[in-house]
């Protein structure tokens, strides 16, 4: 009989999680379109001046020197226009448009807070946990295939461990989805535990290379170690979007990069390049994230910035789930099944699209 996890990890391994979503869809929008637009309020001159200078002070200790110099030359040429604007929303939507395009960076963007007095900052923690460490679904689907739809990564030793409850629940499954097609990036901990999870033979990470004034520093990428009985060695499957960004994309390439997953759905957002600081405060509720870090492969010396993480089986990401279910239950092992889970697999081998229907 099919039996389904997420409510057990939605309930009780992943205290505070939101609801569980419909698996077969999933964002198809930009970043910037993801955060919803600021109400319109008016922009001085004299604040769009000291948001001006300050973004020319941040893009000094972007990541690349040379795209920098560029960015910062295409800032003042527009000077003017960006001083003409009037309005937040439109003046951080221009930039992000302009400068991005200067930088060749889809990482950079600028946002404006909503009018009004700006909230408490929110303790991270307590967010994280109330997201469930980006855990919206947990389940075993019919034919015994896990399915994880996964959010973001989270850097918090807490974010490890509910990483590790998870791959815990679908440690028995003959193969595994991660659907990432939501996730917009996050932290570390994480991602090192599910790839180390997933390490049945060693998956090179890329190193990140930090740039602090004109010192640039390189971090070896980390992976979680786990004894060989809690490494998960069958078929893996991501799927991806347009909209999977950041780290989620950090994560593709390397699985991808050493041969472990199959990764289903469009060529990622590209916007890799990742900050290890908080957004630059521009004034008058103006936010820039310029990155200072990049990262290299060790073995194909790439990065999916720019280019996107490229799928093996190129899909619609409305349709990426049940091309990858279908896939996956092609080359099952039936020996040892019981009467019961070998109907259960012929089933929906005979037609993947219902049984993914019924799953909740």
């Amino acid at each position: 009989m099919h039996k389904t996890l997420a409510a057990a990890v939605l309930a009780t391994v992943l205290a505070g999680s939101a609801a569980g979503v419909t698996a077969q869809t999933a964002p198809q929008t930009t970043p910037q379109a993801a955060t919803p637009a600021a109400t319109s309020e008016p922009l001085t001159r004299a604040e769009a001046t000291a948001a001006l200078k300050a973004l020319d002070a941040a893009l000094d200790t972007y990541i690349f020197p040379d795209a920098a110099a560029k960015a910062r030359k295409a800032l003042k040429a527009g000077w003017n226009d960006y001083l003409a604007i009037g309005d937040k929303a439109a003046f951080a939507e221009r930039l992000t448009r302009d400068i991005g395009a200067a930088l060749d960076d889809h990482h950079f963007y600028v946002r404006a807070s909503a009018p009004g007095p700006r909230p408490a900052p929110a303790n991270p923690l307590a967010t994280e946990a109330a997201d469930a460490y980006g855990f919206a679904t947990v389940q075993r689907m019919p034919g015994n295939i896990g399915y994880i739809d996964l959010r973001q990564f989270s850097d918090s030793p807490e974010g490890a461990r509910r990483a590790e409850a998870a791959m815990d629940l679908v440690q028995d499954t003959q193969a595994l989805i991660i659907d990432l097609r939501a996730n917009r990036g996050g932290g570390g901990a994480a991602m090192a535990a599910l790839i180390g999870r997933m390490a049945s033979t060693p998956i090179p990470r890329s190193e990140l290379i930090w740039r602090e004034g004109e010192t640039f520093t390189r971090v070896p990428g980390e992976t979680t170690d786990y004894p060989a009985e809690k490494r998960y060695a069958r078929p893996v499957f991501l799927l991806t979007a347009n909209f999977t960004i950041s780290a989620a994309e950090a994560f593709a390439y390397d699985l991808q990069a050493a041969g472990r997953v199959t990764v289903v759905g469009e060529t990622t957002r590209g916007g890799a390049n990742p900050m290890n600081r908080p957004p630059y405060d521009l004034g008058a509720g103006l936010r820039a994230w310029v990155s200072n870090g990049r990262s290299e492969h060790p073995v194909t010396k790439g990065t999916p910035n720019g280019t996107g993480v490229k799928p093996d089986v190129p899909t619609a990401p409305a349709d990426a789930l049940k091309v990858a279910y279908a896939r996956a239950l092609q080359d099952l092992p039936t020996e040892g099944l019981t009467p019961g889970q070998a109907r259960e697999l012929d089933k929906a081998r005979s037609d993947a699209e219902a049984a993914l229907a019924r799953t909740p």
